[in-house]
This record gives C-alpha cells, sequence and structure tokens, in this order.
C-alpha cells in the first residue's frame, strides 16, 4: 500500500506533495524494520532524509527522528562504529533544536549509550545512559535500578558475566 500511495504522489508537485511523498518512505521504513528487512528499510530511511534535508526548518524534526532511525538500523546490522558516528553528529542538533529531554533526543542518547557499551566505551555508555536517567527516572529508587542496569551491561560486556548475572539478580530481587 506504501507503493500505491508513493506512486499517486510521484506526478504531483510542490512542497506538500513532495513531504507526504517523503513522509510515506518514512513509513515505509517502519513498517519494513517491523518485518525485519534492516536492509530495505535503511533505503526507504534514506531517500525521506535525503528530502527532510533539503526541506530544511520545514521538516527539522522529521529528519533528527529520521537520522536516529538510520543509527539505530546501522547498530542492528552490526555496523555499531558507524551507529556511532552518525548518532554523535546529530546529538547536537537534537539537544540544541529539540532540548535535552526531547523523546528523539532522549532516544539518540539510549542509541549512543547501547552502540558505546558494544565496543567497550563504557564512559561514553555510561554518560549517555546517565543523561537518559536523568530525564526520565523521577525518584531517586528508579534512577539507582537505572544505574544498576548499566553496571550489569557493562559488566556483561566486558567480560565478567559472573558481576553481570549478580547485578541482575539484584534487580531482579
Amino acid at each position: 500500500q506504501f507503493d500505491d500511495a508513493a506512486q499517486r504522489l510521484h506526478g504531483l508537485r510542490g512542497a506538500t506533495v513532495a513531504d507526504l511523498t517523503a513522509d510515506t518512505q518514512r513509513a515505509r521504513g517502519y513498517v519494513l524494520a517491523a518485518m525485519g528487512d534492516q536492509s530495505a528499510a535503511r533505503q526507504s530511511w534514506t531517500q525521506a532524509l535525503a528530502h527532510y534535508r533539503s526541506a530544511g526548518e520545514r521538516k527539522l524534526v522529521a529528519a533528527l527522528e529520521t537520522s536516529v532511525k538510520l543509527a539505530q538500523t546501522a547498530m542492528r546490522q552490526g555496523r555499531i562504529h558507524e551507529a556511532i558516528r552518525d548518532t554523535q553528529a546529530i546529538m547536537s542538533d537534537c539537544e540544541t533544536r529539540l532540548g535535552a529531554n526531547h523523546p528523539i533526543t532522549l532516544d539518540a542518547l539510549n542509541t549512543l549509550a547501547t552502540a558505546s557499551v558494544r565496543t567497550g566505551d563504557f564512559a561514553t555508555a555510561r554518560s549517555a545512559a546517565r543523561k537518559v536517567r536523568d530525564a526520565q527516572a523521577p525518584d531517586a529508587g528508579e534512577r539507582k535500578r537505572v544505574d544498576e542496569y548499566v553496571n550489569a551491561r557493562i559488566a556483561l560486556y566486558s567480560g565478567d558475566a559472573p558481576q553481570a548475572e549478580r547485578d541482575l539478580r539484584a534487580l531482579l530481587a
């Protein structure tokens, strides 16, 4: 159905039609990702992002969200360093234009934390995770649980499985 919609919009002109075409491509990317086709999703999001960037400020939020989705897709495809580079490239735009606590900014920070822990950059992972925690964890108990979870992930990725198991069991207790 997304292909039918894109086909109908193809022959039309104007900024609104171009925006609808890009939005259709972005929605198609979500569907393809949900179906497990990360390569096709990446292609769809790349096409949408090209339009969003050419539209400038008019489609800024869509461009930033799509950029984060592309970084997440790179991470899922095992291109961890690319995901980190791409996420770091858009972080200042997210924070400056949307705010530090905006859901897209927090999604980018979470992506950075997840990718960083996988490469062994635990300082970046911890820093990004704490920013997310501070924005989302309302009370001290919840913030402590988030910290313990991050510590367990770091223990796991650093090769300390017994410590990771202890940390995770403590969370479940």
